[in-house]
């Protein structure tokens, strides 16, 4: 019995450290800025860690920075559209177009959130919305490469083969 024993422990160990054994999945803990920072430097650290884990697709802890730079700044342009950026991430479309909404009653002359609305529109099945705030982005910067670059492939779909090469030159 003591043998088997022995034996049951040792395949659990040769086990764990060949990693077949599932780790428990631990929330990080919540992240502490440095203490005595200006509020200016404490919202700015807070955005730019969320920033941080959107970029290495760690998006729930991304959304717990962008939310904590919004309880201390609501109409923080750049918080809100990467909260929305990190909800398109993990397929919540309906929330992230609400931050998008959000982000242009902020500003309304920003061509990213419009076009960003326009890809949430096209992953939910909406080709006419999702063109119109194409079209929105483009008015507010004819330049913008990403809203082009969907415009013409959206030509292009439609056998629309002129204005696609015309967008494209």
């Amino acid at each position: 019995l003591l043998s088997l024993c022995k034996l049951f422990c040792l395949i659990l160990i040769l086990l764990s450290l060949a990693g077949c054994m599932k780790k428990k999945d631990r929330t990080p803990d919540p992240i502490k800025i440095k203490p005595g920072l200006s509020e200016r430097e404490r919202v700015h650290s807070t955005h730019q860690i969320g920033v941080i884990a959107g970029t290495n697709g760690r998006y729930d802890l991304a959304i717990q920075q962008f939310r904590k730079v919004l309880r201390e700044q609501p109409n923080h342009l750049e918080a809100n559209h990467d909260l929305a950026l990190a909800y398109a991430k993990q397929g919540k479309m309906r929330q992230a177009m609400e931050q998008f909404q959000k982000v242009l009653q902020i500003n309304p002359n920003f061509p990213e959130a419009y076009y960003n609305l326009s890809v949430c529109y096209f992953r939910m099945n909406q080709p006419e919305l999702a063109e119109e705030y194409l079209e929105r982005a483009l008015e507010k910067n004819p330049n913008h490469a990403k809203a082009l670059l969907s415009k013409a492939k959206l030509a292009e779909r439609r056998g629309q083969l002129r204005v696609a090469t015309k967008i494209y030159a």
